[in-house]
C-alpha cells in the first residue's frame, strides 16, 4: 500500500512538473520545450502547440501546425484537442472543411 502510495504521488509529481514547463514556456513565447515534449507524445504539450499557432501565442499563427498539433493530442484522447480539431474541420481551418468529420 506504500508503495503505491508512492508511486502516485511521483507520478502527480512529473504530471504537475510537466504542466508547469508546458505553460512556462507558453508564456515565454519559447516553444523549444513545448516542441521537445510535444514530439515526445506529451498530450498538454501538444495541446499547447495547437493554441500557440491557432492563436499566435508565443509564435505566428499558423492554422496548419495548429490542426497537426491538435490532431495528435486528439489521437490521445484529449477532450480540449478534439474539440478545437472539430472546430477546425467545420470552418476548413488548417485542413479542408469537412463537416462530416467535424460531428
Amino acid at each position: 500500500m506504500k508503495s503505491l502510495k508512492k508511486l502516485l504521488l511521483s507520478m502527480l509529481t512529473v504530471v504537475a512538473l510537466t504542466l508547469y514547463i508546458c505553460n512556462a514556456a507558453a508564456e515565454d513565447g519559447q516553444l523549444d520545450g513545448l516542441l521537445i515534449l510535444g514530439e515526445q507524445g506529451e498530450v498538454e504539450a501538444q495541446l499547447q502547440l495547437g493554441d500557440a499557432y491557432y492563436f499566435g501565442k508565443g509564435a505566428a499563427q499558423n492554422p496548419g501546425q495548429a490542426f497537426f498539433w491538435y490532431e495528435k493530442a486528439a489521437r490521445q484522447g484529449h477532450p480540449e484537442a478534439q474539440r478545437a480539431l472539430g472546430a477546425m474541420y467545420k470552418l476548413g481551418k488548417g485542413t479542408a472543411r469537412e463537416p462530416e468529420k467535424a460531428a
